[in-house]
């Protein structure tokens, strides 16, 4: 655009030159072809300017296109730049959310480091429980066995036992040893005691217990027995009279074989006495079979 004004401002000034070299007739030729020449000139840088022009256009309309694209890359990035400040804080957020979640994990770790710890405990002592069961229960096997056996030998075990008591009243005094005869019979398991005679026949060899208990109420009536085995004369007892009545237990175990007797006798010149309290008894049972 410059250069098409500066063009114009020359041509002018070249005919005012022209003008005034009319008057110069020296060199007429001379002026001709200088003129010409500087037309050609003209013409030249005016198809030059044209082109410049043209291409200042072109450049101009680029330079906008660019301007254009940079306004909109701008906006683009300012708009990128936002989001990213959005991501970044939303990445930090993120980060302290994780960092929060890795706390919890080790927590958690530990608390479950703590109850495989507590879980091996426990099983340990599961198994321990179980082998002390399992131990238990062998010797329940073994103690309910030996319960069977010996529940077996007991019953495959004579039972003798008996008691019994006096005839209600006094017996005695008599001038000789006399054999008692316990007629009440409160138990006779075995039938090992006879009340018509008064002994006990063992009816198995054995082991047995004899227990007796006596009483006297008359109080000048002294009171004494002695205990026989087989016509042996084995434990006796006494009480002599002190003005009140007296009384005596004694007890003694023996070993018998099948078809031994055992008996008591009231010495002479003593007494007895018995009532429905079943004072004076005579008892006895096996302990065990040989």
């Amino acid at each position: 655009m410059r250069r098409s004004v500066v063009f114009h401002i020359l041509l002018l000034c070249q005919c005012w030159t022209w003008a005034h070299s009319e008057a110069d007739s020296e060199a007429p030729q001379t002026v001709d072809q200088g003129l010409q020449a500087e037309i050609q000139g003209v013409e030249i840088n005016q198809a030059e300017s044209t082109r410049e022009t043209n291409d200042t256009v072109d450049l101009w309309a680029e330079l906008k296109e660019l301007r254009d694209m940079t306004i909109e890359l701008k906006t683009d990035l300012k708009h990128y730049l936002s989001r990213i400040e959005v991501l970044e804080e939303e990445k930090l957020g993120l980060e302290v959310k994780i960092s929060s979640i890795e706390k919890e994990m080790e927590g958690i770790k530990r608390e479950n480091a703590e109850l495989e710890n507590t879980l091996n405990i426990v099983k340990s002592e599961v198994e321990t429980l179980k082998s002390k069961n399992m131990a238990l229960e062998a010797r329940m096997t073994t103690n309910e066995k030996e319960v069977e056996e010996i529940r077996r030998e007991y019953e495959d075990q004579p039972k003798v036992v008996f008691s019994t008591a006096l005839t209600s009243g006094y017996f005695g005094p008599f001038n000789t040893d006399v054999t008692l005869k316990f007629s009440k019979v409160f138990i006779n398991f075995g039938q090992g005691y006879n009340p018509s005679t008064g002994f006990f026949t063992a009816p198995v060899k054995g082991i047995y217990y004899f227990r007796y208990t006596l009483l006297e109420k008359r109080k000048d009536m002294s009171l004494g027995i002695h205990l026989f085995h087989n016509g042996n004369h084995v434990m006796g007892s006494f009480e002599v009279s002190d003005g009140s009545h007296e009384s005596i237990s004694n007890a003694i175990i023996l070993q018998l074989e099948q078809g031994d007797e055992v008996y008591m006798n009231l010495l002479y010149n003593h007494g007895l006495y018995d009532d429905g309290n079943n004072y004076t008894t005579f008892s006895g049972f096996l302990l065990f079979p040989l």
